[in-house]
């Protein structure tokens, strides 16, 4: 350790001196800056017409940054460039020495201590969530499986499982805002409010120096126009020639009850004689949400008295601009979705009484005498950290699927999940490991090449120590919460592991032949 900790000291010494050396390098003399444009480049014979156009640059940059080295004062140019296809755009370069970026790779490894420290720790959480999960979803196996059309008070406060189509008959769904939208068999309807803006974009490209570390930063500002849910500023930040037109966008918030974006959800689903309360749909909107349909024009207004220029047509939106001429900067429209009643979904819930009523029913309301709720979980079994109230649980599939089908695919669900979260928590620990040697990457790139060559290093590294991490850790967690599966997997690692080595000492005692 002692050894390379001086042979580190002794790395960054050089590249400060290398970059110290570079900066006093006096090259061959150049006209008086008052007067770029001229070069003899006869004198120069032995280099390049780009060589020549490079040098002339850095001794530019060099000459309004006070031609020193060591300061960190950072070097901005602008230059505007011609409209392309009627659209502004504007360059901005900025030379960055090393020493800035010194001070940015410091940040760079701060976040990478940060990783290495965090994802550990999400990665044990995800062990245990994962069998948590995965016995709560074998709780399910103990479900009974019933006619939603002819349910009975045999199950009441059980666990059940069954299937059908989801139902509102017909009931209409209403906005409940200001546009007074209203769709007859709606399970759910969405209302979105859109503006045709101009957006600034950006796109920054690096251009490393030949020697010395530092790097040009070049960022290109251009602007498009597309339709987004509100509204840009006024004035472009960094293109402020252009602007931009809210129209009535306010008007239009103010009908939409101050929110772009809305959905409501009807009170009324069933499937059979089981009432779906609301919080079933918006806890799966993945389950019931699968499917949006444009509102049909016949149930849009054909006019806003509050927003002046919104109206209906038949492309099932309303607009403030005529479609043969399409959008100007500041035009709005607003789409209206609908999820239509009629679809097969299944069940795994508990099942629930609610109040019956034989009388008749107000608009809105809904009378069946089975509701469905989440079921508690109690997990007994041996030689687990788990075992006991695993919480609550209900399981919804879209299609119509028997009990053991749902469990299946519960499970196969709830495995992608868990090596999505594995492969993201190693990519990230690979990350934080290799930010954390930052530092001493940017103090080797006074030499390009090196700088090249500690990045492969440091990728290396990571890929090493963040495999080393997610195994230690997966397996730990293993120990911790399957500990018959997780202590026979460290027993077979150990006896493999003290096999190998056992091999390598005899093949060393006996010169490589055994």
């Amino acid at each position: 350790m002692r050894i390379g900790a001086i042979a580190l000291k002794a790395l960054l010494g050089f590249a400060v001196c290398l970059s110290a050396t570079v900066s006093a390098l006096q090259m061959p003399p150049f006209p008086a800056a008052s007067d770029p444009s001229v070069v003899d480049v006869d004198s120069l014979s032995y280099l390049t017409e780009k060589d020549v156009e490079d040098y002339f640059n850095s001794k530019q940059q060099q000459h309004l940054r006070g031609n020193t080295f060591e300061e960190n004062e950072e070097f901005k140019q602008f230059e505007e460039e011609e409209p392309i296809f009627g659209a502004s755009s504007k360059t901005e370069s900025t030379h960055v020495n090393i020493w800035t970026k010194l001070k940015e790779s410091l940040g760079k490894t701060i976040v990478g201590i940060i990783l290495i420290v965090v994802m550990p720790c999400l990665l044990w959480k995800n062990e245990g969530r994962h069998v948590r999960e995965m016995k709560r979803i074998g709780f399910c196996e103990t479900a009974t499986t019933i006619d939603p059309k002819a349910a009975s008070e045999d199950h009441v406060g059980e666990l059940v499982h069954f299937a059908g189509r989801v139902m509102v008959d017909g009931a209409s769904l209403s906005s409940g805002d200001g546009f007074g939208v209203s769709v007859p068999g709606a399970v759910a309807l969405k209302r979105t409010c859109y503006i045709y803006q101009r957006i600034e974009e950006s796109h920054t490209s690096v251009q490393q120096d030949r020697i010395g570390g530092g790097e040009t930063r070049t960022t290109e500002y251009t602007v498009k126009e597309d339709w987004v849910r509100e509204p840009q500023p006024e004035q472009l930040p960094n293109l402020p020639e252009e602007t931009n037109s809210h129209g009535i966008w306010s008007s239009i918030i103010d009908a939409a009850n101050g929110t772009a974006q809305n959905e409501v959800i009807t009170k009324v689903a069933h499937v059979g004689d089981f009432k779906l309360p609301s919080k079933i749909i918006e806890e799966n909107p993945y389950r019931f949400k699968t499917e949006w349909n444009p509102v049909p024009a016949e149930f849009l207004p054909e006019s806003l008295e509050r927003c002046e220029g919104l109206t209906g047509g038949q492309d099932h939106i309303l607009k403030t601009y005529e479609p043969a001429k399409g959008p100007q900067n500041g035009d709005c429209k607003v789409v209206f979705e609908y999820v239509a009643e009629d679809f097969p979904c299944s069940f795994v819930v508990k099942q629930t009484l609610q109040k019956y009523s034989e009388e008749p029913l107000l608009e809105g309301e809904s009378n069946y005498r089975f509701s469905v709720d989440k079921c508690d979980v109690v997990s007994e079994g041996c030689f687990s950290c788990l075992d006991g109230d695993l919480g609550e649980i209900w399981l919804v599939q879209s299609g119509d699927y028997n009990l053991e089908e749902m469990i299946e695919n519960a499970e196969a669900e709830e495995k992608t999940l868990l090596n999505i979260i594995r492969v993201i928590g190693w990519v990230l620990l690979v990350l934080g490991w290799s930010l954390l040697f930052s530092p001493f990457i940017t103090a080797l790139s006074v030499l390009p090449f090196l700088a090249k060559l500690g990045g492969f290093a440091a990728v290396l590294v990571g890929i090493i120590l963040g495999c080393t991490c997610c195994c230690i850790v997966v397996a730990s967690a293993w120990v911790r919460y399957r500990p018959l599966l997780g202590l026979a997997m460290l027993a077979i690692a150990g006896t493999v592991t003290g096999v190998v080595i056992w091999r390598l000492n005899v093949a060393a005692e006996t010169g490589g032949t055994a």
